[in-house]
């Protein structure tokens, strides 16, 4: 079975959230590590970071909103009222935007996030190194430095 979802005991998974938060919050400590020299490896420090250096950002409300709706009212379980599967439909449609902008600035800026203190940070980005292959070669130039940095 799928061990991504919610634990329910006796090592069982039902569909959950903790995905789209994780992604939200990784995203989100990502640009603060790029743009604000600060990582917060914890998800509820991280809403409050984000808010705090970029209260001006249009997906500030984006990451609160997952962390507050996907974490907190649903317990990262699956809504099951319509106006929260509707609220939650939303939040994904957003998250592709988020998604798309975060990854490109991320992977030109892997160099300097490389450089970023913090072990919990430098692991994160040798997993990233393992998957993200690219076809731009501005991307392809960033992962070789990011590489050859924290080799």
């Amino acid at each position: 079975m799928n061990k991504t979802g919610l634990g329910i005991g006796e090592n069982g998974f039902r569909p959950g959230l903790g995905l789209l938060i994780n992604l939200a919050a990784s995203m989100a400590n990502f640009r603060l590590a790029l743009e604000a020299g600060e990582f917060v490896p914890n998800k509820s420090l991280t809403v409050a970071a984000y808010r705090k250096h970029f209260p001006a950002d249009p997906l500030g409300g984006w990451v609160r909103d997952v962390f507050e709706l996907c974490r907190q009212r649903w317990q990262g379980a699956v809504p099951t009222a319509s106006g929260d599967r509707q609220m939650l439909a939303d939040l994904c449609r957003r998250t592709l935007a988020f998604e798309n902008e975060s990854m490109g600035l991320g992977l030109l800026q892997l160099p300097q996030l490389a450089a970023v203190p913090g072990a919990d940070l430098r692991q994160r980005i040798r997993g990233i190194l393992k998957v993200v292959q690219s076809d731009s070669a501005a991307h392809a130039a960033a992962l070789e430095s990011a590489a050859r940095s924290l080799a």
